[in-house]
C-alpha cells in the first residue's frame, strides 16, 4: 500500500513540476495532436510547453473547437489560420506578441482581442460577426480585411501602414482614415 500510495504522490509531483499549458476544449487539443504537436497523444487537456513554444505558424481548420484557450503557450507563434470553425465566438491573442499574420475568416466570431499584437501586419477577418474591431494599436498593419461583418464604425486612423483595407458588406456609418 505505501508503494501505491508513493507512486500517487511521484505523480502529482511530476505533474506540478512540468511545464504545461491547459487547453480545455478537447476539439482544439485533438487539432493540436492530429497535428503532431501534443506529444503525449492523448486527450487530457494538457500540452507541454515544450511542444508549443516554438510552433511558428498553426492552421487550424473545418474544426468543431469552441475556443483555443492555451494559444498564450505558442509564443513563438507568427502566424495563425483558423477557419470554417462554425463554433468558435471570440479570439484572444493579447499574449502571441510575435503575431504577423491573422487568418480567421468564415467563423462565428464576435470579438476578436488584438490589442497587444504590435507586430501584426495582416487581419483577414471576413465572413463573421463582429460588431467592433479596435485596431488601434496595430501600428504595422498594412493589410485589414473584415468584410462581411456587421461592423458599425472603423477607426483606422492609427494605422499609418494600412496600405490594403477591405470592408465592404457591413454596417458602415463611421469610417476614420
Amino acid at each position: 500500500m505505501k508503494n501505491y500510495y508513493f507512486f500517487i504522490l511521484l505523480f502529482f509531483f511530476y505533474k506540478s513540476n512540468a511545464q504545461y499549458t491547459v487547453i480545455p476544449d478537447e476539439d482544439f487539443e485533438q487539432v493540436l495532436i492530429n497535428q503532431g504537436i501534443d506529444s503525449d497523444g492523448i486527450i487530457n487537456h494538457l500540452v507541454l510547453n515544450s511542444d508549443i513554444n516554438t510552433i511558428i505558424s498553426l492552421n487550424i481548420n473545418g474544426s468543431n473547437l469552441h475556443n483555443i484557450i492555451g494559444i498564450e503557450g505558442f509564443t513563438q507563434l507568427q502566424s495563425i489560420n483558423i477557419r470554417n470553425c462554425i463554433n468558435l465566438t471570440s479570439l484572444d491573442f493579447s499574449n502571441n506578441l510575435n503575431l504577423i499574420a491573422i487568418f480567421c475568416n468564415d467563423n462565428s466570431l464576435t470579438s476578436i482581442n488584438i490589442t497587444n499584437n504590435i507586430a501584426l501586419q495582416g487581419l483577414y477577418c471576413v465572413r463573421n460577426q463582429l460588431t467592433t474591431l479596435d485596431v488601434s494599436n496595430n501600428i504595422n498593419l498594412s493589410t485589414l480585411a473584415c468584410a462581411l461583418n456587421l461592423l458599425e464604425s472603423l477607426d483606422v486612423s492609427q494605422n499609418v501602414n494600412l496600405t490594403q483595407l477591405f470592408c465592404s458588406n457591413n454596417l458602415l456609418t463611421t469610417l476614420d482614415m
